[in-house]
């Protein structure tokens, strides 16, 4: 198996355009917050760390992006996106 080594300026690239539909779904989800039940709502607290820890690591990984860092970052938008799934679910019921 030939794994491909991204530069890290790709990576940087990719971990800049990530962290932005992040911010963006965050936002959306931010909306629909007030028609959350009490279980998303716990859901939501708990990944506010994360997704402060996902922008401090991108604004400090410019000279040391790696794919580590990609992964944490992809996996908190990954979170987002199912409670933000789950809450257009809540809204629509």
């Amino acid at each position: 198996m030939i794994m491909h080594s991204r530069s890290p300026e790709e990576v940087m690239t990719e971990m800049k355009s990530t962290l932005k539909a992040l911010q963006v779904l965050r936002d959306e989800t931010q909306l629909k917050m007030h028609l959350a039940s009490m279980d998303l709502s716990q859901a939501w607290d708990s990944l506010q760390p994360k997704l402060k820890e996902a922008e401090r690591l991108v604004q400090h990984a410019a000279e040391s992006a790696s794919e580590a860092t990609l992964d944490a970052i992809k996996s908190t938008a990954k979170e987002l996106h199912t409670l933000s799934e789950a809450l257009s679910a809540s809204h629509a019921s």
